[in-house]
């Protein structure tokens, strides 16, 4: 899919091809070997990545080549954050979907780079608009010098659920249409009205069409719930300055 970095930004998403990125999903081992096989694509070095250990909250970190959580070979080794920044260059954030949104945001004036975990939940929390938040205070980023890129994730044509949903503060902010009987969530269309509230151009940010609805190509956690034909996995996004 198309990003709107330049060309020293690595900003990439991982498929299926790829196999399973997180240490939930599988052996130890394994997942290292498909990270390095992953990073060596881009001649990133295992020890030149740190990933993240999400679980749907709001904790923001600043992190450089000095994280003893760089290069973690287990699931506690990782970092327990939602977003990752860095204005260092040669260290790659990491962070693991399966429906959700890879946020990308890049500040070429300040040379800044943050990689958020945007969910059905962080959006709530406004995850987005308090990550450009951050980068404004912690990094002095300007928010109209910001370029996102959102990677694939669920469309909104795909994310259905049946009628009646459960009261979220999504449908009150037109973001959830009803009908058929289902209720079709747009997470990048909450995300996008919340980044653009917070000052970003919306002609800087970028959204991907790719669907992880579309088993072909992404591991999705709705579909494997859905219909059970997949086994749980993750894809791994990552961002790094050259």
């Amino acid at each position: 899919y198309m990003n709107t970095f330049p060309k020293t930004i690595i900003c990439e998403t991982s498929t299926l091809l790829s196999r399973n990125m997180d240490f939930r999903f599988g052996p130890k081992q394994e997942v290292i070997e498909n990270r390095i096989d992953f990073l060596e694509q881009f001649g990133i070095p295992y020890q030149e990545h740190i990933a993240m250990r999400c679980d749907h909250g709001n904790i923001i970190s600043l992190v450089d080549e000095k994280n003893p959580e760089c290069g973690a070979r287990t699931q506690d080794e990782q970092i327990h954050s939602e977003v990752l920044v860095t204005q260092k260059k040669h260290l790659a954030l990491m962070l693991f979907t399966a429906d959700c949104l890879p946020m990308s945001l890049y500040d070429p004036v300040t040379q800044t780079i943050a990689l958020a975990h945007v969910s059905r939940k962080t959006l709530v929390d406004k995850l987005p608009q308090k990550t450009v938040g951050f980068l404004r205070r912690q990094c002095d980023v300007a928010p109209q010098d910001l370029i996102i890129n959102i990677g694939p994730h669920i469309q909104k044509q795909t994310y259905a659920f049946v009628l009646p949903l459960p009261d979220t503060p999504l449908e009150r902010n037109g973001f959830i249409e009803e009908r058929d009987g289902h209720a079709y969530i747009d997470l990048a269309g909450s995300a996008v009205r919340q980044l653009t509230t917070a000052g970003i151009q919306k002609e800087n940010i970028t959204v991907s069409s790719e669907d992880t609805g579309d088993t072909e190509k992404y591991f999705s956690y709705y579909l494997m719930k859905r219909d059970g034909n997949q086994q749980e996995a993750r894809m791994a996004t990552i961002l790094m300055m050259r």
